[in-house]
């Protein structure tokens, strides 16, 4: 059995430009909310079968929303449900373009949209749900300056290959000279992942730019998405940390990253080897997309925005490695030098160019590029170290708040069952006081109502005029009720009566002898 030789290096990884790594998926405002905060808008995901479930009739809102239309649900969810108070999202992520929000906010309001304001999401870790930067887009990124370096100077023949076979030749002839994707001579490269701190994301516009300017002539429409952190969006240094280790199978050399053989040939790299690689394939890519696409006067902007990073790529640390990395990344980035993609002939005979567009987040930066540097392991420790001090914070307020939330939610069931439990002895006492009532006489019922508060002073005179006509239990009951009800009225005390109503009185005191 070999034995495995490895080393592993720590790694601080700097997005230079925005970084897109989708799901494959979309977001639409059913998966999240837009709220502004101090004049910044932020998107928040929501989970809204949970909101729904914690509601305190979540039967009847569920029935609400079955009659709604997709616009007044998406309306509803944004009135309702505050980031600051209810935790039914993750965390928030800053809309760097405003032309995302004031789309978000007009289209709430047309009740007759049918636009899906679909957002592309960036990759997430499962346990914190923060940006993720996945190693193995860093090693597709390293693996394709490889291949390119392979096909110029090994000539393997990549194109031939493809043209024989379009559809298999190309990954037939990596296979035949790499080995199978499960084992190749990657394997002895093994890139860990690289995730952001809690809410380290933005959310930004993607569009499709010409390199020859027809502002006549609109790109592909492009959904929004959500991106690191870049040193050109934020004019500040911003990085990620990861691993990167290496090791050959029986090889003698601990830092040997990659073996490749191939007809009596063999080529080894070292991690300083790759990375001086990488910096040539991508520094040369960075300043040919700059000469072709942002030295024309409608693109000046991504040419001043991109002044800050030049000189990584005009003159490459050798201690660092340029790459590009993600959604966007473009043609000439992906692909080998003698592989570049079949366009459709064109009438003239010739064939259509290819790469005339770049796709730009809020129409300036351009999307995927990060430099990455070897750091000792104090420093990944204290950077991971606050990384997860922030994370635990966020995420034991985030518990506090469910608990809190979960309290309230108990509070409100309570009360409503002691609400519900008082009306039902309500009506309970209700019913029987009914069926009572109905089994009275006119005079008792006359009694009771005088005797509950009910009755009024001309109940009061038809009791006293009653009076004679009851038996003496009943005629003793409505006497104490007419004292009872007069000295409340101040009609007792001779004083403070007419001569009528103290005749009243002194009938109502004979019935009552010495009460």
């Amino acid at each position: 059995m070999t034995r495995l030789h490895e080393q592993v290096s720590f790694i601080r990884l700097e997005p230079l430009t925005p970084i897109h790594i989708g799901v494959g998926d979309s977001m639409d405002p059913l998966d999240y909310i837009m709220k502004e905060e101090h004049g910044q808008p932020f998107l928040y995901s929501v989970d809204v079968q949970a909101w729904v479930e914690a509601q305190a009739n979540p039967v009847e809102l569920a029935e609400l929303f079955s009659r709604k239309s997709l616009t007044e649900i998406r309306s509803y969810l944004t009135k309702e449900i505050s980031p600051s108070v209810d935790v039914f999202g993750g965390a928030s992520a800053r809309i760097a373009s405003r032309e995302v929000y004031d789309k978000y906010t007009q289209e709430l309001r047309v009740q007759s949209s049918l636009n899906q304001l679909l957002i592309d999401p960036a990759l997430k870790t499962p346990l914190t749900g923060a940006l993720l930067i996945p190693g193995s887009s860093i090693k597709g990124a390293i693996r394709t300056a490889v291949i390119d370096w392979l096909d110029t100077n090994w000539s393997i023949g990549l194109k031939t290959a493809m043209n024989k076979d379009p559809k298999h030749g190309y990954t037939n002839a990596l296979e035949g000279l790499l080995g199978k994707i499960s084992d190749n001579d990657f394997r002895d490269l093994k890139v860990g992942d690289f995730p952001a701190a809690i809410g380290e994301s933005v959310i930004v516009s993607a569009k499709e730019v010409r390199k020859r300017y027809k502002p006549e002539k609109q790109g592909t429409p492009k959904n929004p998405c959500e991106v690191s952190f870049s040193q050109v969006m934020s004019s500040k240094g911003y990085a990620v940390y990861g691993k990167i280790a290496v090791g050959a199978h029986g090889a003698s050399r601990r830092d040997t990253a990659l073996t490749i053989s191939q007809g009596g040939r063999t080529k080894t790299w070292t991690l300083q080897q790759l990375m001086e690689l990488c910096n040539e394939f991508y520094s040369k890519r960075y300043l040919d997309e700059n000469a072709r696409f942002y030295s024309q006067p409608h693109l000046s902007r991504t040419a001043e925005a991109l002044g800050p990073i030049d000189p990584l790529f005009a003159n490459p640390d050798p201690s660092a490695m340029l790459l590009r990395l993600g959604h966007y990344s473009h043609v000439e980035c992906m692909t080998v030098s003698n592989n570049q993609p079949q366009t459709r002939r064109m009438k003239d005979g010739t064939f259509m160019p290819f790469g005339t567009t770049r796709t730009l987040a809020d129409g300036v930066y351009p999307f995927g590029w990060a430099r990455l540097t070897i750091i000792n392991a104090e420093k990944y420790a204290q950077a991971c170290s606050r990384r997860e001090e922030e994370d635990a914070a966020f995420l034991s307020e985030r518990t506090r708040r469910r608990m809190e939330a979960n309290q309230r939610r108990e509070a409100k069931a309570r009360q409503k069952a002691e609400q519900e439990r008082i009306e039902q002895e309500r009506l309970a006492a209700e019913a029987r006081r009914k069926a009572a009532r109905e089994s009275m006489t006119p005079e008792e019922r006359l009694i009771d109502d005088v005797r509950s508060g009910l009755g009024n002073e001309n109940q009061a005179v038809e009791l006293y005029g009653k009076l004679d006509g009851l038996h003496d239990e009943l005629r003793v009951c409505a006497a104490r009720l007419l004292k009872a009800f007069w000295e409340k009225a101040g009609k007792w005390e001779k004083k403070k009566c007419t001569n009528k109503q103290w005749a009243k009185v002194q009938k109502v005191r004979d019935i009552l002898g010495d009460e």
